[in-house]
């Protein structure tokens, strides 16, 4: 059986409908703020107190420019209305973020997918699998497989891909794997064919940095926060001793990032996605380009703990 085939084929049929989605997520994002814009705002002011950045704004509208020559013309502290309006390719703007982001989604599900099954099919030759249909339901995709040993036993497994925001407005993904029937989680699954994950360290992290830096990662209200700049934790409102939890690094064909306990893991880019990043680079500075992998590296490696 291969596992990886099998779970493409669960998901490809549902890949349109999927970027569908995307797009929609991300147009009425733009369009919610426009609409909340006031003439002379920008947008990191509002979406204060967080900051943050509204997904596909550069895209769809003229904002990256529009704010550039405000700046630009400002005199002293005075600040006059300055318009962003949409572009004329708005949509097909969108529609092909929209498809990379899709494409992120999909190969991160398939990744974490297969770390948590391929232990179980590797380990009980001659299993077979049943393919259930997957579908798109209430902003999420639901798929389901289900899973036959040699001794008759049988269990169903439900992936999803479920599209979420932060308190930054900023959207990731999550990817639950649940079982059910003859085991109660993937744990007890594991379990019965003998495979025992990686033991996580035990005790409190111990401490690596002595400086943040961009790229750090802290813990701050019992969830990973990422640090573009040092200064950002005072604008954030994070303690200057919140533990640093990681660093993140990322260039257009990896994301790399290091635990505080050692740890370091890896991601290459889907094609589509260094296509995209290197575009970026010829678009925008380089710590702006910089800002955009690092904020990619640490949705896939934190997303699910945002």
């Amino acid at each position: 059986m291969n596992l990886e085939a099998t779970l493409r084929s669960l998901i490809e049929p549902e890949r349109e409908a999927f970027v569908e989605l995307v797009f929609n997520q991300l147009k009425r994002g733009v369009t919610s703020f426009l609409e909340r814009r006031l003439p002379n705002k920008t947008e990191y002011e509002v979406l204060r107190p967080h900051g943050g950045q509204v997904p596909g704004l550069r895209e769809a509208t003229n904002y990256a420019e529009a704010e550039a020559a405000m700046w630009r013309t400002m005199r002293a502290r005075e600040r006059g209305p300055w318009d962003v309006e949409w572009r004329p390719d708005a949509d097909e703007q969108l529609r092909k973020l929209a498809t990379q982001t899709a494409e992120f989604y999909i190969q991160t599900f398939l990744s974490r997918a297969l770390a948590k099954l391929t232990p179980v099919v590797e380990r009980r030759p001659g299993s077979t699998v049943v393919k259930g249909r997957g579908r798109l339901a209430g902003g999420a995709w639901l798929g389901v497989l289900l899973f036959r040993f040699p001794d008759g036993t049988d269990f169903e497994v439900r992936l999803q891909i479920k599209t979420n925001f932060t308190k930054y407005g900023k959207p990731y993904g999550q990817y639950p794997c649940t079982v059910h029937g003859a085991f109660t989680c993937i744990e007890d699954l594991w379990k019965s064919v003998g495979y025992v994950p990686p033991r996580r360290p035990e005790g409190p992290p111990r401490k690596r940095w002595t400086k943040v830096v961009s790229g750090s990662v802290v813990e701050h209200e019992g969830r990973p926060v990422l640090l573009q700049t040092p200064g950002q934790l005072k604008k954030l409102g994070i303690p200057a001793d919140a533990p640093q939890i990681a660093r993140i690094e990322a260039s257009t064909h990896y994301g790399h990032v290091e635990h505080v306990d050692g740890r370091v893991d890896k991601i290459k880019w889907p094609e589509m996605r260094r296509e995209a990043f290197l575009q970026i680079e010829q678009q925008v500075s380089y710590d702006q380009a910089r800002r955009r992998m690092r904020e990619a590296a640490f949705e896939h490696f934190f997303g699910h703990q945002i």
